[in-house]
């Protein structure tokens, strides 16, 4: 694949001061799997309703969609047990519940995070303790090593838009220290590390098929992990407690003459039929969609540094493993960055990733430390989190960072053409603004 190099005199006037802008019409969605949505999904959707099973474990027919879907995560991650849920979130708080977490326990996580990850900290009784991110945009390993104390159970490191963590560094740190590891994929389902699928790499790992991600199904998650007495807990705590017989099966034991020998209270998190199907459907487009986002993405790097040699693009420990749904400039500051934003806008383009995440440390419930009730663990009377607070200097450089990147979504419907005019306007707005 090529672009057409298109004018790039330095004479061309910025549409931020007046000239007329590279871009007249919209681009087309960034949006990932969801914009693929098509005859694909629509078949998978009449075939369970066809069923007329749509609850995963009976029914009037044979449920089997989320049961394939799960094989088919096993087959493409290698790895021995996936449990679909309803909702990344759900992963995660399984992730959490899975390892054992609870009161007096602490979980590390990079600031720049999403909601969901702090929710399911906090809602296990857990602390949240916040790292500094690098200018990989996720967890630096130096600060994960500071903020481990005696009480810290586990990191939970989240690789943000198809762009793994430093995982040798954080997963020495972890093992030296005797913690768990909860990879977060929510944004990079595919992405690798060093020729390893993320989410292969920790002890286990939650992904999301919510609209904005890889693989979408509207809402809808997997978790993944090795290890049966982890994948044991995650299936009773997603399904009210229960191990029904298919996660029997995947364990490959029958550990529980009974289930109500070994269980506990869980949440309701199962996986719907119609969901599976969906995601079965969204699989088969998977590694097409991540090769066409991947070339573009490489090819708009070559073209933007024959044009700016000079130009940053963000740290990536892996650029090969990275899924390409994102080129971030690294503009060096946040007033180059802002500025660089703003100008960038003017010439017709949207800035900023496919799916968000944000410093958490700027919300009023993470600051505040609010809970649904007052007295609940880890923030209320006797709890290891009732004195103290939050603040934006439990993660000093985050916000530095953030503001010092700029975002430029690849997404699937997004022409040669489009890339070219894409290019066009980053090598305007740099030799406009003499970066």
């Amino acid at each position: 694949m090529s672009f057409n190099h298109g004018d790039e005199s330095l004479s061309a006037v910025l549409s931020l001061y007046g000239g007329a802008p590279v871009r007249s019409n919209p681009l087309p969605s960034s949006l990932l799997g969801a914009a693929l949505v098509g005859d694909l999904e629509e078949q998978a959707v009449l075939k369970v309703i066809q069923n007329k099973s749509l609850f995963r474990h009976y029914g009037i027919g044979t449920p089997h969609f989320a049961d394939d879907f799960e094989k088919r995560l096993r087959d493409y991650f290698g790895i021995p047990l996936a449990l679909g849920v309803s909702s990344c979130s759900g992963a995660l708080q399984c992730a959490v519940n899975a390892l054992g977490i609870g009161p007096g326990d602490e979980v590390i996580l990079p600031a720049f995070a999403w909601l969901s990850c702090y929710n399911a900290i906090v809602l296990a009784g857990a602390l949240p303790v916040f790292a500094d991110i690098d200018r990989s945009l996720n967890l630096d390993p130096a600060d994960l090593e500071r903020k481990i104390t005696p009480a810290t159970k586990a990191v939970l490191v989240v690789h943000y838009q198809g762009g793994a963590a430093r995982m040798d560094s954080i997963l020495e740190i972890a093992e030296r220290a005797g913690i768990g590891v909860i990879e977060d994929v929510a944004q990079a389902m595919g992405g690798r590390y060093k020729g390893k699928l993320l989410g292969t790499l920790g002890d286990v790992s939650a992904f999301s098929m919510q609209a904005n991600k890889i693989l979408c199904t509207g809402e809808g998650g997997f978790l993944l992990t090795r290890r049966p007495e982890l994948f044991e807990r995650a299936v009773r705590y997603h399904d009210l407690g229960k191990t029904r017989p298919t996660f029997r099966k995947q364990m490959g034991v029958q550990l529980f003459a009974r289930d109500e020998a070994d269980g506990f209270p869980g949440m309701q998190f199962r996986m719907s039929e119609v969901v599976a199907a969906l995601g079965l459907a969204q699989f088969d487009r998977l590694d097409g969609m991540i090769a066409d986002c991947r070339r573009k993405n490489h090819r708009l790097q070559e073209r933007l540094r024959d044009a700016l040699p000079e130009i940053r693009f963000r740290d990536s420990p892996d650029p090969e493993g990275d899924l390409g749904i994102t080129l971030f400039l690294d503009l060096g500051n946040p007033e180059r960055g802002q500025l660089f934003s703003k100008a960038y806008k003017a010439e017709g383009f949207r800035v900023g990733p496919s799916s968000g995440m944000v410093n958490l440390l700027h919300l009023d419930y993470v600051r505040n430390r609010s809970l649904s009730h007052p007295a609940l663990a880890p923030f209320g009377p006797g709890h290891s989190g009732a004195s103290g607070w939050y603040s934006l200097g439990d993660a000093p450089r985050t916000d530095k960072i953030l503001d010092s990147m700029v975002g430029i979504a690849v997404g699937p419907l997004y022409s040669d053409e489009d890339m070219e005019d894409i290019a066009r306007g980053i090598i305007k707005v740099y030799k406009g603004l003499e970066i």
